[in-house]
């Protein structure tokens, strides 16, 4: 058996970045997606001109919106009256489990009336929502 210490030259261990480099633009990329399909989710519409509250904006759990026609949307998907009290009611549910704020954002046509805004806040009190914003384009009116 041979105890004596071997003699090697100065190994240096090489560090590849190659891999990390690649994971971080496809993070990059993922992450550049995913707010591009949040923003086409919404619909274009023609808020309401109001200043509002001034308060921080916090990320809405559900958007719905609502034509001037009256038409409910959730993620540009048409929602009838029974389609958007369980997706809500579902939703809610959620929340409360994982023990998360809840939060609804109204965003309504300008020339919609306001008759059909207050179904729908009918709706979400049925359902269990007690609090709900209504969006608006900051403007003065």
């Amino acid at each position: 058996m041979n105890f004596r210490p071997s003699r090697t030259r100065g190994s240096r261990s090489v560090f590849d970045m190659t891999p990390m480099i690649d994971v971080v633009f496809q993070l990059i990329i993922f992450f550049m997606f995913t707010s591009q399909f949040s923003q086409m989710a919404r619909m274009r519409m023609d808020l309401p001109r109001h200043k509002g509250e001034v308060e921080e904006p916090a990320p809405a759990s559900l958007v719905i919106d609502v034509t001037a026609d009256g038409a409910a949307y959730l993620d540009a998907v048409i929602a009838g009256p029974d389609r958007l009290s369980r997706v809500v009611a579902l939703e809610l549910e959620n929340a409360r489990r994982e023990n998360r704020q809840f939060q609804v954002l109204i965003r309504a046509d300008r020339s919609c009336p306001a008759a059909y805004v207050n179904l729908i806040a009918e709706r979400l009190k049925d359902v269990g929502v007690e609090r709900w914003k209504l969006a608006t384009s900051g403007g003065t009116p």
